[in-house]
């Protein structure tokens, strides 16, 4: 794809942060943790999840090849992308990080000869791959309903966010961040963007195309505070590490965070995604996240086996 390059530079940056109460809103909770696995995996990842209940993510099977996967219900969906690499379990495999409402996935892989990373989006048995102009390696970790998707792009100066509409790149760096990872978009154009500083503690933003807003789950540790997805109700969903820096959820819903771990994995918990209000079964109205445990393990990151895990929030 070649398209003209279009930075956004942001001289005059209003920074907010956002510093809620504990308290838990009256009735506000996450429970309802279900184990997720892709029918006949070693091991399931779950990243994304749509306002259907469909997951996406990536799965090993018994041959320790991994795959991209779209899982509704018992119904597994699996892609592989040539030249993807595919070593079960191993970072850079092939894996979507973000579905749509529409059912489009946003992922990326690495390359199986180079190391350098590939983005796609993956509809209906089609890819189509993203690259961002001039870089070395795009990969893509969220999309909206308008198909908008954000990420990240790697060139001779470091790692830069994005965020592409129709045929037009916009960079995004964040200030005071030595890298910038740009996470999700919701159908506004709310991004949510992540990187971590100079003394290795996570910084947390939203950009809605004019200011940042800083997030910060209180009592985290040195590690900080990762962002997640954003849905199109204005809640986020976060990971972020205790003093002792184990990961675990966190639920930005109305000005408040309630935090959240998954008892099978009470030191490894972490949230990846969040659906809008579910629009049927049992938990109609509600919204569901997804995310990974590593059962047995104390502390992060000495995890070696993931379970994939769904779980409800509720009320709206």
């Amino acid at each position: 794809m070649t398209t003209p390059k279009l930075t956004l530079y942001l001289p005059a940056i209003v920074l907010v942060v956002v510093s809620a109460a504990i308290a838990a809103e009256a009735q506000s909770r996450v429970y309802d943790f279900r184990d997720v696995k892709a029918p006949g995996a070693m091991q399931t990842d779950t990243y994304g999840v749509n306002r259907s209940g469909i997951i996406a993510g990536d799965y090993v099977d018994t041959n320790g090849v991994q795959h991209g996967m779209i899982l509704n219900g018992n119904t597994l969906t699996t892609f592989d992308l040539q030249g993807c690499q595919t070593t079960g379990n191993t970072p850079g495999s092939i894996a979507a990080f973000a579905i749509n409402n529409l059912g489009t996935v946003a992922g990326w892989c690495l390359n199986a000869k180079t190391g350098l990373p590939i983005a796609f989006t993956y509809s209906n048995g089609q890819f189509t791959t993203i690259a961002f102009p001039q870089a070395t390696g795009t990969e893509a970790n969220g999309i909206n309903d308008k198909g908008e998707v954000v990420g990240t792009y790697f060139d001779s100066a470091g790692q830069h966010g994005f965020y592409l509409i129709g045929t037009t790149y916009k960079t995004i760096d964040l200030k005071g961040a030595v890298t910038t990872t740009a996470r999700g978009v919701n159908n506004a154009g709310l991004i949510t963007l992540f990187g971590p500083n100079s003394k290795g503690t996570f910084l947390s933003f939203t950009f809605n195309g004019r200011t940042f807003k800083r997030y910060s789950v209180p009592k985290a540790g040195p590690l900080g505070t990762v962002i997640q997805t954003p849905n199109n109700n204005g809640d986020i969903v976060f990971t972020w590490f205790d003093p002792n820096n184990s990961p675990h959820g966190a639920w930005f819903h109305k000005g408040t965070y309630i935090k959240f771990t998954d008892r099978k994995g009470p030191h490894s918990t972490r949230a990846n995604g969040l659906s809008d209000a579910l629009v049927s079964g049992r938990f109609k109205g509600q919204v569901e996240f997804v995310g990974r445990y590593s059962p047995g393990v104390k502390d992060f990151p000495g995890e070696t086996q993931n379970a994939g895990y769904s779980a409800i929030g509720c009320c709206r």
